[in-house]
């Protein structure tokens, strides 16, 4: 079930927009949900909902208490990157419905062996 993902009216603001902790999508498909949660992970996120069409979503990742490293309490603000992952797949499903599953997929890379300068004509 998909929550706080709501089809879009007649709109003329479209785009993403960072408001602190909170990532905001207006009138994007689920597909810029999907790479701006690869960017995050740092690995691919692949697009199985079938939600097709613009959509208006945000995602709140304010980091808790147990995200904070000892030194908050010093004033540090840094969130645990080891807990980041963790903290994006809860709060995706919490507050959009969507779930991560990890999965084993074939992922195309470049691999470039050589380089050369190009020669003077």
């Amino acid at each position: 079930m998909v929550q706080n993902l709501d089809p879009l009216k007649d709109r003329e603001v479209t785009g993403a927009a960072l408001n602190g902790y909170v990532r905001t999508f207006q009138k994007l498909p689920v597909t810029a949900l999907v790479n701006y949660l690869s960017n995050s992970a740092r690995q691919p996120v692949i697009d199985k909902t079938g939600l097709k069409g613009l959509f208006d979503f945000s995602i709140d990742l304010t980091p808790s208490e147990n995200d904070l490293p000892p030194t908050a309490a010093l004033g540090a603000t840094a969130a645990n990157p080891d807990n980041a992952f963790a903290r994006l797949s809860a709060a995706l499903e919490e507050q959009l419905g969507l779930r991560l599953e990890p999965r084993k997929i074939p992922v195309d890379n470049l691999i470039i062996d050589h380089v050369e300068r190009p020669s003077e004509n």
